[in-house]
């Protein structure tokens, strides 16, 4: 049985993305495993882990919205903005209402401009921004538009309390730093803030209810597959195309001149269930960037993605660029 496919993970806190992912490698013996975008180590939450031919379309997840509830403690910033860095000024306790919060929180939905933290894996050229910072040194940050979908206050303790907290819901566009959200609204209602809890509850359409236990997934016995998600399941988003036993078999070897009968068929089919003309078989509207391929004959394993192909507008139509099998 074939060992391809994606992996929703829980990652509890406390453990970096990096070892998480080389515990599983090492626990089910994968070869080829990366993932679809970190989550910092006091953070938990979904994580996506793609294996085998799954790694070839790693691209496809580190884009899509997020979604995270935070959890802030009122007093203070620290220079990681989060409770693994230190303080960087003197605490003050003092915790606005919620009513206060909420009303600040609506200036902060939409597109904004947020400057990265000094600890963050960016690049400055060629080096990770943390690792300037662990050096003491300071880089200047161009801000970055992220766009924040919806912002909810969930709770926020009032008055002068030395344990205040503020707990919110995001749903925001990759690349969005919480860490940054929290201390930048909190500055907006006159406080400062860093965060203490932090997690993912979906990454693009994969949610937590989707997501494995890590801890169960370790003691699982030896042998005894993991619960992948095949393929296709990563390209939710692209448009799909069947293709026939022996179709595939042309295709996986890279013949074009079959993947282009087999579009033309599936345009064809799409015309006459939308009782379009003959003369109107091409699209008014551009073509998807990518499609995919499928044959469920030729399914293994539960993969039955067969290759992903990609538009070419210098050639007027679609290419190879991977072959699953």
């Amino acid at each position: 049985m074939r060992n391809d496919g994606l992996l929703i993970v829980d990652k509890p806190a406390g453990i970096s993305s990096g070892k998480l992912v080389a515990k599983l490698r090492k626990k089910f013996g994968w070869s080829k495993v990366g993932h679809g975008g970190t989550l910092d180590p006091f953070a938990s939450g979904v994580m996506t882990i793609l294996v085998g031919e799954a790694t070839k379309v790693a691209r496809f997840l580190l884009g899509g919205s997020k979604s995270y509830e935070a959890l802030a403690k009122i007093g203070f910033e620290t220079d990681t903005g989060d409770l693994e860095g230190k303080p960087l000024h003197d605490p003050t306790y003092f915790c606005p209402n919620i009513s206060t919060w909420r009303r600040e929180s609506k200036k902060f939905v939409g597109p904004i401009q947020q400057v990265p933290p000094m600890y963050a894996a960016i690049k400055h050229e060629g080096r990770a921004l943390y690792k300037f910072a662990r050096d003491g040194i300071e880089i200047t940050r161009k801000p970055r538009t992220v766009i924040i979908e919806n912002l909810k206050i969930i709770s926020a303790g009032g008055g002068r309390v030395e344990s205040g907290h503020v707990r919110f819901q995001v749903e925001c566009s990759a690349g969005t730093y919480i860490r940054v959200l929290a201390q930048d609204l909190a500055r907006s209602v006159g406080v400062r803030v860093h965060l203490i809890e932090l997690r993912r509850l979906s990454s693009k359409s994969f949610g937590i209810e989707e997501a494995a236990n890590f801890d169960e997934l370790l003691e699982m016995p030896k042998g005894e597959r993991p619960p992948l998600l095949p393929i296709e399941e990563v390209l939710r988003d692209v448009p799909r195309v069947e293709c026939g036993e022996q179709e595939a078999k042309r295709i996986s070897v890279g013949d074009q001149s079959i993947l282009t009968e087999v579009l033309r068929r599936n345009q064809k089919n799409q015309c006459k269930e939308s009782q379009c003309k003959e003369n109107q078989l091409s699209p008014l509207k551009p073509p998807p960037p990518y499609t995919l391929i499928t044959c469920e004959k030729i399914a293994e394993g539960g993969l039955n993605a067969l290759a992903l192909v990609k538009f070419s507008s210098e050639k007027s139509t679609y290419v190879i660029e991977r072959v699953f099998v």
